[in-house]
């Protein structure tokens, strides 16, 4: 995890490169949350109204969320439900896609 020194994009908040260890296997969303998934939240009462930033509603993607209203999203969505849903970590997201090879290009 990280990119080594001497990476085309490297800062000091990418570093050091460590090995990381997913200690149980996770599942992942194939499609991002969209503006009708967050709005069926805020009409429940548990997410706040947010700007489309112009982008549109319905099937767009969601922009402009904190990672504090991320989190109510994923906790609304597993009382809805009754699965438990959750952010990746770092490690998750980066194995997810967000990898990148020794010369900084993106492996996802």
């Amino acid at each position: 995890m990280g990119l080594p020194e001497g990476a085309n994009d490297y800062d000091w908040t990418e570093g050091p490169q460590h090995n990381v260890t997913i200690g149980k296997p996770f599942a992942v969303s194939k499609v991002e949350l969209t503006f009708a998934d967050w709005d069926a939240c805020t009409n429940y009462g548990d997410c706040p109204q947010i700007s489309d930033s112009g982008f549109g509603r319905g099937q767009q993607p969601v922009v402009g969320i904190t990672w504090d209203e991320a989190q109510r999203y994923a906790a609304w969505l597993s009382r809805m439900t009754g699965k438990t849903y959750r952010l990746l970590t770092e490690a998750e997201y980066e194995y997810c896609g967000a990898r990148r090879n020794a010369d900084g290009v993106s492996m996802g």
